[in-house]
């Protein structure tokens, strides 16, 4: 999954939570196509077979649920997953869209931490793949150490439970290390594992040469203000978008 782009299409009938969405997929590593409604929604997935649709319910031109039965009748989208999206989060609503073959339901305003999970699951869940859960770019300071050694490097992303530093000699696989993320509110603590490099030898020149380091330990509140440093990071400038906690 590290070099195939993901790409996710998405649709709502305001516009301004639309191209929010958009910038909360793209922020995520993943690569948001707006569609104006439900016929435009059928008609890009039929063109370019997309990862994953976001689709609004209430949209123009073609209540949510016909769009999503269309893509469902077709043998080029049948097995493109749909997250279908609504305000009315009541038992029959979410029964309906189940019905119509969704993968699954967010109710609005969106949770950013279900909708998180939602995608790892899809893309992520794979043990075949390096990448365990969704990174986003996030530049600064972080120290290593590793016995009495200490390091300091840059980081390259963050994820919920590890990050990517750059590194031209990275340390083995394996290595059990100490991370210390420097960042403006405070610094996080964490024991992980080197789980794998990129970037070296030529091999991965879409990221910058590194390591990256899962966390397999760290307090409950270091944790918690990764967490809100992600979610701060994936809705900087969206001054209306749903500003719930991860949780």
């Amino acid at each position: 999954m590290d070099s195939k782009r993901i790409n996710v299409i998405v649709t709502d009938d305001d516009q301004s939570f639309l191209l929010q969405l958009c910038s909360l997929l793209d922020r995520m590593g993943l690569h948001s196509i707006p569609a104006e409604n439900g016929l435009e929604v059928i008609k890009l997935a039929n063109i370019q077979i997309p990862d994953l649709i976001f689709m609004d319910i209430v949209i123009p031109d073609m209540d949510g649920l016909e769009a999503i039965r269309h893509l469902k009748e077709n043998p080029s989208t049948h097995k493109v997953p749909v997250i279908a999206m609504s305000t009315d989060n009541s038992p029959e609503m979410i029964e309906s869209v189940t019905k119509q073959g969704a993968y699954n339901f967010l109710p609005k305003p969106l949770e950013i931490r279900r909708m998180h999970n939602i995608l790892e699951e899809l893309f992520f869940s794979d043990h075949r793949s390096k990448r365990l859960y969704i990174r986003i770019t996030y530049r600064r300071r972080a120290t290593i150490s590793i016995g009495d050694a200490e390091t300091s490097h840059y980081t390259e992303s963050i994820s919920e439970h590890g990050v990517y530093v750059i590194s031209p000699e990275p340390l083995d696989i394996g290595s059990s290390i100490k991370t210390v993320l420097h960042t403006d509110e405070k610094d996080l603590s964490f024991k992980g594992t080197v789980i794998y490099h990129c970037g070296l030898h030529g091999n991965d020149n879409a990221f910058p040469p590194g390591m990256a380091i899962k966390f397999d330990e760290g307090s409950n509140e270091d944790f918690e203000s990764l967490h809100e440093l992600i979610k701060k990071q994936l809705t900087m400038n969206m001054k209306d978008f749903n500003e719930s906690p991860f949780v």
